[in-house]
């Protein structure tokens, strides 16, 4: 008989016989909708900067992908509570920096941008193409807000029948 442990935010398989584990299918909460085969765990880069006496943070959310994307999405956890505002999300590409730099955008791209309750939609005008690096900015003013939040980024085409890709995660302390 098999048990199923959930350990931040992974599920593993425990089997009767000895202690060997391993991710099921699913191991990824929130990505059940997701093409099986892009569902291994992976962890992005992230860097965030205070700025200011109110002490508003820029969150800078590196994406990376091996295939151009159509849009992006970014599934927030159920326990997060702030209002983000169209004007706080700004995507753009930038060179490669180092970890003490800030990243520059050298090409902002326009985009439409969707919000509901637990995902942050992006359709740039233009696909975003693989090879090249991408930076998502964004301004959290609220005060209150502090924990450690795991975000899921996806990404996917324009066609119907297309399904996400999940392309990793980033893992926040604020």
């Amino acid at each position: 008989m098999n048990n199923l442990i959930l350990i931040a935010g992974l599920v593993f398989t425990l089997a009767s016989a000895g202690c060997e584990s391993e991710p099921t299918k699913n191991s990824i909460l929130g990505t059940e909708n997701i093409d099986s085969s892009t569902k291994a765990y992976r962890l992005l880069k992230h860097k965030m900067i205070s700025q200011g006496k109110e002490k508003e943070k820029l969150l800078y959310l590196f994406i990376s992908s091996n295939e151009g994307m159509d849009y992006i999405k970014i599934n927030f956890p159920k326990y997060i509570s702030t209002n983000l505002d169209y004007k706080d999300i700004k995507l753009c590409a930038f060179d490669e920096i180092s970890k003490e730099s800030i990243p520059t955008c050298t090409n902002k791209l326009s985009s439409k941008i969707k919000i509901n309750n637990l995902d942050l939609k992006l359709t740039p005008n233009e696909t975003l193409f693989s090879k090249v690096d991408y930076v998502l900015i964004m301004k959290i003013s609220d005060q209150n807000l502090n924990g450690v939040y795991q975000m899921n980024l996806l990404s996917g085409k324009l066609k119907e029948d297309a399904e996400d890709k999940y392309l990793g995660s980033w893992r926040i302390k604020i």
